[in-house]
């Protein structure tokens, strides 16, 4: 079959059409692009290794691709088939112009505005390998801006994924620049499928880790601007729930940002940002914390809003050994932290429960052999901390040990458990 296109081009055919290209893979191409014959000008057409190349500009009903290149080989694996491949640029493209089956269900759902944004500069590429065509554009001048999620989003770039032979949308993103406070981040736009048995839900996320000039509180500005959100934390009143010395931390970063929105009912459901402080920190004296984040969590109900704060980290008991800590942080110092272990730490001996400067082991009276054993895991632990007097009120702590222990004479114990509550008198 490649020689027989071959020599249609040769022959000075500037067009590709169904009965020059048998296949099933091209017979969908047309129909996507909106085109019986595709017509090619300004090309040259070459033999590469049993592959034909042809590269120049190609006219369809749709598109116009320059720098376009169409390769049709052999496929190695099935003989007597052949797959394509087809790349091209195209000068322009409005989302709204894509006239597809279930892609209709997508344009409903979108804001005008952002379906007849005009997008410049694409690249276009196909492959009969998985059926699937993407158009991808870098940030370009354009902006759209969503009232309910209180975001405007500028530099505007696309990338879709279409499967012509499932007839949907596997992919669609939008890129841009956001700016909170004075710090443009970039985020990305997931395009809702459109599909009306699944809950219609836009999830806006952080496309690449960025510094916050002001931190936190440039957080707290964005979150100000929703009427649920400013009595929380507007005035100031989220940087005062942090902890002393928070808001001095210097090379702050953001690591996660998440909106999850629906502009059509003007709804807003959750946000969730991670600010990574790279710095070390000491909830109380001798429990030291490296590595330490902040997450900001907010939720919306028809008439009310809940915050929650959440701050983790690291606790190193050697330089490559370590174990990690986060709690939630009330929104007022009145009341108790609550310090808890993410997962589990294993230790080489129960000795080292000491490095979190909680208590002495020699106060526990253990059995002598328990401080033996070399198989240790710290399943649970739980510091409660009164933040206004600075102290400790309690600890309670869950250790398994893989060993056998004779606690009196003719009773062995397989892996014993420490179940362990300690309360402080302040």
């Amino acid at each position: 079959m490649i020689e027989k296109v071959l020599q249609h081009l040769q022959a000075g055919g500037t067009d590709l059409n169904q009965r020059v290209v048998p296949l099933k893979s091209f017979e969908l191409l047309c129909a996507f692009l909106k085109s019986k014959d595709i017509r090619w000008t300004n090309h040259t057409v070459q033999m590469e290794e049993g592959e034909l190349v042809l590269q120049g500009t190609a006219i369809t009903g749709l598109f116009i691709l320059t720098q376009s290149e169409f390769c049709l080989f052999p496929e190695e694996e099935t003989e007597g088939e052949f797959g394509i491949e087809w790349t091209g640029n195209l000068d322009r493209l409005r989302l709204s112009e894509l006239d597809l089956p279930t892609w209709s269900l997508v344009l409903a759902i979108l804001p005008e505005s952002l379906r007849e944004i005009e997008f410049t500069n694409l690249y276009f590429s196909y492959s009969s390998t998985d059926e699937t065509i993407e158009i991808e554009c870098s940030l370009s001048d354009q902006s759209v801006t969503f009232e309910a999620a209180h975001v405007s989003l500028y530099h505007l770039g696309a990338s879709l994924i279409w499967n012509l032979a499932e007839h949907e949308l596997e992919a669609g993103i939008l890129s841009a620049e956001l700016t909170i406070g004075d710090t443009p981040i970039l985020v990305h736009l997931d395009l809702p499928s459109g599909d009306p048995s699944v809950p219609e839900i836009w999830r806006l996320s952080l496309g690449q880790e960025a510094t916050l000039s002001q931190g936190i509180q440039d957080v707290a500005a964005y979150l100000s601007t929703f009427e649920l959100l400013a009595p929380i934390v507007g005035n100031g009143k989220l940087s005062e729930a942090l902890p002393q010395g928070f808001l001095d931390f210097e090379g702050l970063s953001i690591s996660e940002f998440s909106l999850r929105f629906n502009p059509r009912a003007g709804a807003v459901y959750s946000f969730r940002t991670t600010l990574n402080y790279h710095a070390n920190w000491s909830p109380f004296e001798g429990f030291k914390l490296s590595d330490i984040g902040l997450q900001v969590f907010a939720t919306f109900h028809s008439s009310y809003a809940a915050v929650t704060l959440r701050i983790f980290g690291s606790f190193f008991f050697v330089d490559s050994w370590y174990t990690n800590f986060s709690f939630q942080l009330p929104l007022n110092q009145q009341e108790d932290w609550v310090i808890e272990l993410d997962g589990y730490a294993d230790l080489e001996e129960i000795q080292q429960l000491e490095m979190l400067n909680l208590f002495k082991i020699d106060a526990l009276n253990l059995p002598p052999e328990w401080l033996q054993i070399r198989d240790i895991r710290l399943q649970e632990l739980k510091v409660v901390f009164n933040p206004l007097a600075r102290k400790i009120k309690q600890v309670n702590l869950s250790v398994e040990m893989r060993a056998e222990s004779t606690l009196i004479p003719g009773i062995t114990v397989r892996d014993p458990a420490l179940e362990l509550t300690l309360t402080f008198d302040n």
